[in-house]
């Protein structure tokens, strides 16, 4: 009867050892579940980021490709205005004073337009830097996420 009694305490501490353990178990089981699912959505909201920034480096390659191609417009035409400017003839002199005063307003206009699309193309490359920066930055995070996720 003591055998008995001794084997069944027993049994039921090994009961209660075992049922501990699943308890941990069942712990350690919902804490890495969460984990993944947390890796997961960060892994989602990463992609969407990334993908907007694809988005906005995309439109603004596009707008600096326009303010470039303006600038270029907008520099042959000073060049054909300034060259108009030295092939006036000595015949048409009083005519070409006149003249010369509004293309050289016209002159300075452009000037001061590819002055400003100079200023424009320079904080559109800034900006797409930045961004690419941030691509970068979002790339890494994932990629640390996934390595946080396999461990």
């Amino acid at each position: 009867l003591k055998k008995l009694s001794k084997a069944s305490k027993d049994n039921e501490a090994n009961i209660e050892e075992l049922t501990e353990s699943l308890v941990r178990a069942k712990r350690v089981l919902s804490v890495q579940r969460q984990g993944r699912s947390r890796s997961e959505h960060n892994l989602k909201t990463s992609t969407e980021t990334i993908a907007s920034l694809h988005q906005q480096i995309e439109k603004l390659e596009a707008q600096a490709a326009a303010a470039r191609d303006e600038k270029l417009k907008a520099n042959k035409k000073v060049r054909r205005l300034s060259s108009m400017l030295q092939s006036t003839n000595d015949n048409k002199l009083n005519e070409a004073a006149v003249k010369s005063a509004e293309e050289s307003r016209t002159a300075e206009e452009m000037q001061q337009r590819i002055d400003v699309q100079d200023k424009t193309i320079a904080g559109l490359a800034s900006q797409n830097s930045k961004l690419r920066s941030e691509l970068a930055r979002a790339k890494m995070a994932i990629k640390d996420a996934d390595k946080e996720g396999d461990c």
